[in-house]
């Protein structure tokens, strides 16, 4: 095991215990050198994070959902999460076709305004959420 001190591609430098074969050390820190130090790497995905929560929260808006309630950071959130899910249910309502009672169960689903539902329902599929809005 040897230290190495990295200059990272975002001109910090990290100290990175680096252990394996002498030989193959210096590779390691070379590819270490190619990425960001885990501080803007940070600072990067949550810019990406806020950025698709912004996009999908003017999505949400520009297609008459209702704003959601709970905290900042679950309102952020949950807007990814429903404008994804919504979307997910349009292209397969599109391909697949929707009865009426398909219909009126969408439509009583774009009315969900709590941000815990969209949080509670993210890993289910289409079918799953569905089944569970009361219309």
């Amino acid at each position: 095991m040897a230290k190495y001190t990295i200059e990272c591609q975002c001109g910090h430098e990290i100290e990175k215990n680096i252990v394996g074969k002498v030989a193959d050390r210096q590779s390691k820190a070379d590819y270490f050198a190619q990425g960001l130090c885990p501080e803007c790497w940070k600072k990067e995905q949550e810019e990406k994070r806020a950025a698709e929560n912004k996009a999908a929260a003017e999505k949400n808006t520009e297609a008459g959902l209702p704003a959601l309630e709970g905290s900042e950071k679950q309102i952020a959130w949950a807007e990814t999460i429903r404008s994804s899910k919504i979307t997910e249910i349009e292209e397969n309502a599109e391909k697949y076709g929707m009865n009426e009672k398909g219909m009126a169960v969408f439509a009583a689903l774009k009315t969900e305004n709590q941000s815990k539902f969209w949080i509670d329902n993210r890993n289910k599929t289409i079918l799953q959420i569905l089944q569970n809005v009361k219309i």
